[in-house]
């Protein structure tokens, strides 16, 4: 197998094993709590910067948050996959797609579809994976439950599909992501407004 070089996932991989607080990226870390959740983390930190009057639109590109919902949100994966790859999840720390109320399931769907809708438009995929591991004998390591949004595409480079070629890249890296996320305003505007 080839291995191509992908400088964000590998900072992902070295930090894990010194970050004492998952979640926090640096641009808020005075925030100095630990809720144990890498998303509940991530999102109290954001808060914390905005109560310290960090402007809003700023504390949420800081943590790569694209939309809060009244029951779930919509954020940018910090160390991408592939180019475009967002998480969609609720708030709420289930591990049942089962134990989700219905308002939760329809808000995380309707939130899924709006993505596709978006990533479709800004990326161009062939394709899109839409992943959801339950438990953690399923492949979820963290607690709660998300819908992973990747964008794939046949054989354009950026899309390298390990399956077809026997290796794999992800062609943006993290910030070319967010430079993307432009695409959200339609999203926010289209009848689930940021909570507050």
């Amino acid at each position: 197998m080839d291995h191509l070089w992908t400088p964000w996932r590998y900072a992902y991989i070295t930090a894990a094993e010194t970050s004492k607080r998952r979640g926090v990226p640096k641009a808020l870390d005075a925030w100095q709590g630990d809720l144990g959740c890498v998303f509940c983390n991530l999102m109290a930190a954001i808060d914390n910067a905005i109560a310290n009057r960090m402007d809003r639109d700023k504390a949420e590109a800081a943590g790569g948050l694209v939309l809060r919902g009244r029951q779930c949100f919509i954020c940018l994966n910090a160390f991408p996959y592939t180019s475009g790859h967002v998480l969609v999840m609720p708030y709420a720390h289930l591990d049942r797609l089962a134990a989700l109320p219905v308002e939760t399931a329809h808000e995380l769907m309707d939130l899924a579809q709006r993505t596709e809708r978006m990533l479709d438009k800004v990326y161009k995929p062939h394709g899109f994976n839409f992943g959801m591991n339950v438990g953690q004998a399923a492949g979820r390591a963290l607690l709660g439950m998300c819908i992973c949004m990747p964008c794939r595409a046949g054989l354009r480079h950026e899309f390298c599909d390990h399956r077809e070629r026997d290796a794999r890249i992800a062609g943006r890296s993290g910030d070319d992501v967010e430079a993307a996320a432009g695409g959200f305003g339609e999203i926010q505007g289209a009848g689930i407004a940021n909570r507050e």
